[in-house]
């Protein structure tokens, strides 16, 4: 079942981590991107905290599988933050990046900050997409 799926991902994560393996930033991604997919924002969100923690650089994937772990449980605030974080760690956001954090905002309500997000994306040039 998909809890005893996602529990041996974070034990077979945690073993390479003992192991001193070298855990990179695809090891990261894949773990978040399991946590995104099935709505698990709060791992995610403590995921990439470890990322920012470790010797890994978190890239866009890192980020965008977080905001959409965040965006689809309605965690607007939550998501915009890791937007902000992106940005702040020298990570240019992209087009999932955006449509995610717009997404989060959309289905929180929050339309006006969901406008703000695609005006900085038009004006960023930044290529949109139909969701």
């Amino acid at each position: 079942d998909l809890e005893h799926a996602l529990d041996v991902t974070y034990l077979a994560f945690g073993w390479l981590k003992t192991k001193r393996c070298q855990v990179n930033h695809y090891h990261h991604n894949s773990v978040i991107g399991a946590c995104a997919k099935h709505g698990m924002w709060m791992q995610a969100l403590q995921l990439l905290d470890g990322v920012a923690h470790s010797k890994v650089e978190p890239d866009a994937v890192t980020f965008n599988a977080t905001i959409s772990a965040c965006e689809k449980c309605s965690k607007w605030n939550n998501a915009v933050n890791v937007f902000v974080g992106m940005a702040l760690g020298k990570v240019e956001p992209d087009t999932i990046s955006f449509n995610a954090a717009i997404s989060a905002c959309e289905k929180s309500g929050k339309w006006e900050q969901a406008f703000q997000f695609l005006s900085v994306m038009v004006r960023g040039e930044v290529e949109s997409n139909t969701i």
